[in-house]
């Protein structure tokens, strides 16, 4: 019957995500209370963490699999992009505005942003996940910087679109930049200055071939 396939449908559509997203995943150095079960583990499994809601990255797997508009398939060569900027945005305290088990409050205590801040999580494109920033905004009228300078979220993509400018100045962050921003393997500019990131700054920016510009200062980075 219909309900079946479905069913059926869904459950291929998981599965087919799944092995394309699990040999990307990553346990975070940091010791955090939401991973520590798997940091634990004699034997890391990265299907159980992406199933796990409790985590960013079980809240990311769940946003592309079950509310992502775009519904994209394991084949897909944005899904990498797409899986790890909608983690980046979790890891830091996101709140998606339109999930209901949310309840619109933040995970972290002390700050956080909501999805409608810069955009991000929307049905568009990740390259329009981006906003005007208030601050500039306000000062716009006395600033000589361009257009992309006054943003904040995915500033900038190539042709392919694919993101090469990722700006998350100034807007609360609180968590850890996860290890799988490796994958934004196109990134020639990170500027997330004046948050409260915390743990090792991650080792993988190192294989960011392309990155120009890195931005970490006025955070908690150890």
């Amino acid at each position: 019957n219909n309900i079946d396939q479905g069913l059926d449908v869904k459950e291929f559509r998981s599965d087919d995500l799944m092995n394309a997203l699990a040999p990307i995943v990553a346990l975070p150095a940091q010791p955090r209370s939401e991973y520590k079960m798997y940091q634990e583990a004699a034997n890391f499994v990265p299907e159980d963490l992406l199933y796990d809601t409790n985590t960013p990255h079980g809240k990311a797997f769940d946003f592309i699999l079950n509310r992502d508009k775009r519904k994209l398939s394991g084949d897909d060569k944005h899904l990498y992009q797409r899986f790890v900027l909608t983690l980046i945005f979790y890891a830091m305290g996101g709140t998606d505005e339109n999930d209901p088990k949310e309840h619109h409050t933040s995970s972290y205590a002390r700050g956080g942003w909501e999805s409608d801040s810069v955009h991000f999580l929307t049905g568009l494109h990740e390259c329009h996940w981006v906003k005007k920033s208030l601050e500039d905004h306000f000062w716009g009228i006395l600033s000589i910087e361009s257009e992309s300078d006054q943003r904040v979220g995915v500033t900038k993509c190539n042709n392919d679109m694919e993101v090469i400018e990722l700006r998350l100045a100034d807007l609360n962050l609180v968590g850890f930049l996860p290890e799988e921003i490796k994958w934004l393997s196109t990134l020639e500019s990170l500027d997330m200055q004046n948050n409260h990131l915390a743990g090792p700054v991650p080792s993988a920016l190192g294989d960011l071939d392309e990155l120009r510009y890195l931005s970490l200062d006025g955070n908690n980075f150890s």
